[in-house]
């Protein structure tokens, strides 16, 4: 995606993510210091898209990566100009314990990035979704 049009995205959505991401990550601290969990601090990273994430350590298995991202397309299937979130719930080793793309893998999977209600949409519905019991819920359930 040309720079013009991802950095506007990445300046008014990466607050948003981190924001996201780090009352996920207190959540799950919350919920389950007594099993022994830990959870790391929060980093941001850029590759191809916007990535926050955080890492859960279990004493009673693989530690598990919860990634939130804000997806440029052309680096997922090539598609020009498409943007879109994303959750990833992975153990180490890359097994997939979980996640949430609202419209993975349909024609609606990406929205046009310069279509600022668009992607306010996108990020609300996905926001909406992510349900920090349900990630609770998929860590207790993981076995490796």
């Amino acid at each position: 995606m040309e720079t013009t049009i991802w950095e506007p995205l990445e300046a008014e959505y990466k607050p948003q993510i981190v924001k996201l991401t780090e009352q996920v990550a207190q959540a799950i601290k919350e919920y389950n210091t007594e099993n022994g969990w830990q959870v790391s601090e929060v980093s941001d990273w850029v590759d191809s898209d916007l990535a926050v994430s955080f890492l859960v350590t279990r004493p009673e298995g693989e530690p598990i990566d919860i990634t939130f991202r804000l997806l440029d397309a052309q680096g997922w299937d090539g598609a020009e100009n498409g943007t879109s979130f994303s959750c990833d719930i992975v153990a180490e080793g890359g097994r997939i314990v979980g996640g949430f793309h609202p419209y993975n893998y349909s024609n609606k999977c990406w929205v046009d990035p310069t279509d600022h209600d668009a992607v306010q949409e996108r990020w609300e519905l996905f926001r909406d979704g992510i349900d920090t019991s349900d990630i609770i819920a998929l860590i207790e359930q993981y076995t490796d």
